[in-house]
């Protein structure tokens, strides 16, 4: 019988964590989730018991009782993957940036607690289970860590650096325990059977978000020579539209291993069919 996987996954109500946590169940694991509100009601694990934890990271004394909690929702078994996706990033009257200078010390420690204590204690805490499951602990850092970004703050992009540069000592750290922690684009798709890319938006974004197109390239592009650290059968896929010499070579978007223009060219039609079936249409 094969060993139905176990991932926990924070902030998970709403956004990208709950995409990720429904994606792991899709995928048939086990998926413990954690956030400070309540799921909402159309989640389909809503009514499930022993999945979800309520808890504010932002409180430090609840942080250090997140371990405890879910703890036994794990049953004793093997935790194969760690999603540590919880941040906060407030902002001030109107929504405007708020900076150094200006932001209160009680919003620094609550952005310092959830952004980048929360990875660290829950690590610590399943850092056995993980060790068991040879397992992998994902911290999902900003780019607003690397350079001054037009309206995240100055706690919460400070708060992104540490836990990038914390994500690389627990990946020096995890190594010899067979936990990989992933910090470079080059270790996450190290055999991979598939890569996924995403586009960067630029007509989503003002100010100088990135130093240059061509450092995010060198950093996160995919080429072919970080290509071939995945498996030799690997796909490639991305959702088009694709911005060439940016997130992909063009020698990998027009190479063998990218199913990118099928996807695209289908993608619209294979969407429809799937909504059709779900409203109880014919297809």
């Amino acid at each position: 019988m094969t060993e139905q996987k176990t991932a926990i996954v924070t902030g998970a109500s709403r956004g990208i964590g709950h995409g990720v946590a429904e994606r792991f169940r899709d995928l048939g694991w086990r998926v413990i989730t954690v956030s400070r509100q309540a799921l909402p009601v159309e989640c389909p694990w809503h009514a499930e018991q022993n999945t979800h934890v309520e808890l504010d990271l932002s409180d430090l004394d609840q942080i250090t009782k997140t371990v405890d909690a879910l703890r036994p929702l794990l049953g004793g078994s093997k935790l194969h993957a760690l999603i540590n996706n919880a941040g906060i990033s407030p902002k001030g009257p109107g929504g405007e940036r708020v900076n150094s200078l200006t932001t209160d010390l009680k919003v620094w420690q609550e952005m310092y607690n959830t952004n980048f204590y929360a990875p660290l204690i829950l690590t610590r805490g399943f850092a056995q289970e993980l060790s068991s499951a040879k397992g992998s602990v994902v911290n999902l850092c900003s780019i607003a860590g690397y350079r001054v970004h037009p309206f995240a703050g100055a706690a919460y992009a400070t708060s992104k650096a540490a836990l990038a540069a914390l994500t690389r000592e627990m990946a020096a750290d995890m190594a010899p325990m067979g936990v990989r922690v992933c910090h470079t684009l080059e270790e996450g798709i190290r055999g991979a059977d598939v890569i996924i890319m995403l586009r960067l938006q630029n007509e989503r974004m003002s100010g100088a978000l990135l130093p240059s197109t061509q450092e995010f390239f060198k950093s996160f592009g995919l080429t072919p020579e970080k290509l071939q650290l995945a498996k030799p059968d690997a796909i490639v896929m991305h959702p088009g539209p694709i911005n060439r010499g940016v997130e992909i070579d063009s020698e990998v978007v027009d190479g063998g291993q990218s199913v990118i223009l099928p996807q695209v060219t289908f993608g619209i039609a294979v969407r429809m069919a799937a909504m059709s079936i779900v409203a109880g249409n014919e297809a």
